[in-house]
């Protein structure tokens, strides 16, 4: 019985939140609009700088992990996406709702550490981060806290994805059938865990040690719900280009390629969430990698 009330309950938990989004994004009906008549390259500009895009990212932000990764993953994607779209989305790289300081301050007397984190400088899809001063140690270092609950709307999050796509089959369209929503949620469950992501750093860090150009941070402390890292300085790929000039941007394209390639074919490390957030630079590196 207990198992039948359960099924309903998701069930009706799916459909709810699926017209929620449905109504919260009725707006984009108007895109389609603009598409049937022709005018869909006039719109475009005045719609995406209009108020009617902000209910789109508050969609987006309110939705969780499920969601802000997809609008993260448009807005690294100027190669399909216009410009206004890739700038109001990128809001969602390090400005996803952040979850209440007494969660913060919780875990940090749990395990007994001597960190203020009272301002967070940025919240993703999965974690909000920490940049502390250690008198002890004289470095600074970056507390990594994932939002709490995430199993658990990791979880609703793919059956209201779920939900949608059957809907969307029943009326004949197919392209996101090509999603698998379980192999994505095992993804993110693993995401979540803080002790397997010291373990990736670990490994990175193993792996590229001989290349002195290359540095990763250094794991100071690590819980399942808590990672304490040192902190590197530097600048990321989007800020960077802007000061640079086209044979410097050659130069730094071919760096990073390189770089992913040997940590793919000679190390067999792949990392998973390289956006332009993830990857700093110190200086412009040279095109030339050993």
């Amino acid at each position: 019985m207990s198992t039948y009330l359960s099924t309903i309950q998701q069930i009706t938990y799916a459909t709810i939140q699926s017209i929620k989004i449905v109504w919260n994004i009725r707006s984009i009906w108007k895109l389609g609009w603009y598409y049937a008549r022709g005018t869909l390259s006039k719109k475009l500009p005045i719609f995406f700088a209009s108020h009617e895009c902000d209910q789109i990212l508050d969609v987006f932000q309110k939705n969780g992990p499920f969601f802000i990764k997809l609008g993260q993953w448009i807005s690294q994607r100027p190669d399909l996406f216009p410009p206004y779209v890739i700038k109001r989305l990128a809001q969602l790289r390090d400005s996803a709702p952040k979850h209440p300081e007494d969660y913060t301050q919780m875990l940090l007397a749990k395990y007994n550490l001597p960190y203020r984190c009272r301002i967070p400088i940025a919240s993703g899809s999965i974690a909000q981060i920490y940049k502390e001063y250690c008198p002890k140690t004289k470095k600074i270092l970056i507390i990594k806290i994932p939002h709490p609950n995430l199993e658990r709307i990791l979880n609703q999050n793919s059956l209201v994805c779920k939900f949608f796509i059957e809907v969307l089959k029943r009326i004949g369209c197919n392209f996101l059938s090509v999603l698998n929503i379980s192999e994505l949620l095992k993804d993110f469950l693993v995401q979540i865990n803080m002790e397997q992501e010291a373990r990736n750093i670990l490994s990175i860090r193993n792996g590229l040690r001989d290349l002195e150009m290359v540095h990763c941070p250094e794991v100071i402390f690590v819980r399942k719900d808590i990672l304490v890292e040192t902190f590197l300085e530097g600048t990321t790929y989007e800020e960077l280009v802007k000061t640079l000039t086209f044979e410097e941007t050659k130069s730094l394209k071919k760096y990073t390629f390189a770089l992913l390639m040997v940590m793919v074919y000679r190390n067999k490390l792949f990392h998973s969430d390289c956006h332009s957030g993830n990857i700093l630079y110190t200086h412009t590196p040279s095109a030339r990698f050993p």
